[in-house]
């Protein structure tokens, strides 16, 4: 099937063929971490609405907040070696034991969680490199900048690029021109989100126990200073 247009936008995300036909082929970059999402109606006792709760141990992270009114949304990061498929399912007794004995409500969570509702995810990035457009080609979204989930931001990249770009060919009649306008303005911004996601993920990754205690008393003595900056990426205008 083929079609025709005045230009064309790769939102095809990671494994970008768009990205692939303009700068060729090249494997994303493993970052050594295994995650496990999952969904369930069970809410933890003394869970506050509104509020994200998140646990770091020796190479392992626990997130869960609401989603809606009604479903808890969980996350789990463990480091691990690339050896599995991107996507697989996984059992619930392997997370289990990965987690039970942290902060009761984890592994009531998973408990909780049918098994089928658990997807299990390898994550990659991709070292920041302009350019991302060709003519009237460019890449959006994971197709340009693929980073870690650790800050968060990887969906709101991608929607902050759908609102740039369709305000740069708004500006411009020319395509070519529109997409050079909308990567001047974006790529600072998302270089910068996605070399902080992988300090953070790389903050998780510690597993000795000095490195580890270090690392706590850290992220409560620059609590404020971590606060501040995530207003800072949370209050971007375009």
């Amino acid at each position: 099937m083929t079609d025709e247009g005045d230009a064309l936008i790769g939102a095809d995300g990671l494994r970008s063929r768009v990205r692939a036909a303009l700068f060729g082929e090249s494997p994303p970059i493993y970052r050594n971490f295994t995650t496990f999402r999952g969904l369930t109606d069970y809410i933890p006792n003394g869970y506050r609405p509104s509020y994200i709760r998140e646990y770091l141990g020796a190479g392992k992270g626990f997130g869960f907040m609401m989603l809606g009114k009604s479903r808890m949304y969980w996350y789990a990061a463990v480091k691990a070696p690339q050896k599995e498929s991107d996507t697989t399912m996984v059992s619930k007794k392997e997370l289990e034991m990965i987690f039970m004995n942290w902060f009761p409500s984890i592994p009531e969570l998973i408990d909780a969680t049918d098994e089928s509702n658990i997807l299990k995810t390898n994550l990659y990035d991709r070292v920041p490199v302009q350019a991302w457009s060709q003519q009237n080609i460019t890449l959006l979204g994971d197709a340009a900048h693929p980073m870690l989930p650790t800050l968060g931001q990887g969906a709101c990249m991608a929607l902050e690029d759908a609102l740039v770009i369709s305000k740069c060919l708004q500006e411009q009649t020319n395509p070519t021109l529109a997409f050079q306008q909308y990567e001047l303005q974006r790529f600072a911004r998302t270089k910068y989100i996605v070399e902080q996601s992988l300090q953070s993920g790389k903050m998780g990754e510690l597993e000795n126990r000095y490195a580890v205690a270090l690392r706590n008393a850290f992220i409560k003595l620059m609590r404020t200073a971590i606060s501040n900056s995530f207003k800072s990426i949370h209050t971007y205008r375009v």
